[in-house]
């Protein structure tokens, strides 16, 4: 980052230089690292200043291939030890420099003069170095010292940060805890990541954590813990295979419980519809599935496509004439089912016991899967209307453990 290291008035109090953009392009071939920094600077004092470029060397990565240039001018740089970054900092906060970028600093720290910048001027200033990156358990962090800007300028006006990850082994967990970030997968090989932010006032260096695995599933552990005498947390990265080949997939049965209940009314009603519409369009070709209607009643759209006209209310555990909960074959009754969707329409009370008990009274095929997708905005009215005796018929009848 560029900071002002002297003033050309000795009277003068210098306002921090302005970072109007910083574009940050990261290319990692496996563990081979090239980042290309382009940065724009204003110094916004009416007087010209000199400035001194650091850049930390982080996580004790070694440089290589180091550039830097000043409005396409190369500048000559060099790297310092730790101790002799500080002395080189405490001296220049005495002529206008920040102090707070000590505590950013790395082992090591590249630096470089940036003489007269002047009165309202711009400069232009990119930074480019190649490193290998680190990797604990199969699993690599890059790391960019975002937060010295917050320590050397004012808050960044622009800030681009786009990552592109190659691997000859497959790619598995993609994560920033640092920020949030899109995520493009091309295919197992190739990830794109990206951030965009304007007025930054970053508290944090920008992390990237991935790794690599020929498994059908990679699992990343992740801990953290701020000192020995509290208790840490961990997070657990479940990432599958990005391409998976057709005859991989399994076939499976899904069924989705709607509530269509007069509080369901207007905007709740259209945002299930099309989540519901969603998923029947997106099933596979072999899966199998079937919708349940709940209100005051319960009504069961196989029962429909069966030939039944008469749709019966179904109190589970009475005599009364069960619906039909057979599965319906996707080629059969997509176009049939995503007609029904767009018909309905929310009244009655709601009988959440009932129709989960329904979804849940045929025995599943054991060789494929059986889920459950319910849709609703839970206030029970109707029947059963205790969630906790809720849960407890669910847990009883779902001997089978539907998902």
């Amino acid at each position: 980052m560029l900071t002002i290291v002297s003033l050309q008035r000795p009277d003068g109090n210098a306002v921090p230089l302005k970072m109007d953009r910083c574009h940050v392009k990261v290319t990692i071939k496996n563990r081979s690292v090239r980042t290309k920094i382009v940065q724009v600077f204003t110094n916004p004092n009416d007087f010209p200043v000199d400035g001194i470029y650091i850049f930390p060397v982080l996580d004790g990565a070694v440089f290589s291939n180091r550039s830097l240039s000043v409005d396409g001018d190369p500048i000559e740089g060099a790297v310092f030890s730790g101790r002799d970054a500080d002395e080189l900092c405490r001296t220049s906060a005495s002529h206008g420099g920040n102090r707070a970028i000590l505590e950013h600093l790395g082992t090591e720290t590249f630096v470089a003069e940036v003489p007269r910048i002047p009165a309202n001027g711009v400069r232009h200033v990119q930074f480019e170095y190649s490193q290998i990156i680190s990797t604990e358990d199969d699993l690599a962090r890059y790391r960019y010292p975002l937060a010295l800007a917050k320590a050397t300028s004012a808050p960044i006006t622009n800030l681009f940060v786009d990552m592109e990850i190659e691997s000859d082994t497959e790619l598995r967990t993609i994560h920033s805890p640092s920020h949030e970030v899109v995520i493009d997968r091309k295919d197992d090989h190739h990830v794109t990541i990206s951030y965009e932010g304007r007025d930054v006032d970053p508290d944090n260096d920008f992390l990237c954590y991935y790794s690599a695995s020929d498994e059908t599933f990679g699992i990343t552990l992740l801990t953290h813990r701020a000192n020995e005498e509290e208790d840490g947390y961990f997070m657990v990265l479940v990432s599958p295979k990005y391409e998976i080949e057709e005859t991989d997939i399994i076939e499976k049965d899904f069924i989705f419980v709607l509530d269509h209940s007069g509080s369901m009314a207007r905007r709740k009603m259209e945002q299930a519809k099309a989540a519901l519409r969603y998923c029947v369009e997106n099933l596979n070709d072999g899966d199998r599935f079937n919708l349940i209607l709940f209100d005051t009643e319960i009504t069961s759209l196989a029962s429909r496509l069966n030939g039944d006209e008469n749709w019966f209310g179904h109190q589970h555990g009475s005599d009364s004439k069960a619906l039909s909960t057979a599965l319906i074959d996707v080629k059969d009754g997509r176009e049939r089912a995503l007609s029904f969707i767009n018909g309905i329409e929310s009244r009655g009370g709601t009988n959440i016991n009932d129709a989960l008990l329904t979804a849940l009274a045929e025995k599943p095929d054991p060789k494929r899967p059986r889920i459950i997708v319910f849709l609703t905005d839970w206030q029970p009215t109707v029947g059963e209307t205790q969630p906790a005796r809720i849960l407890q018929n669910i847990a009883e009848a779902n001997r089978n453990r539907s998902r």
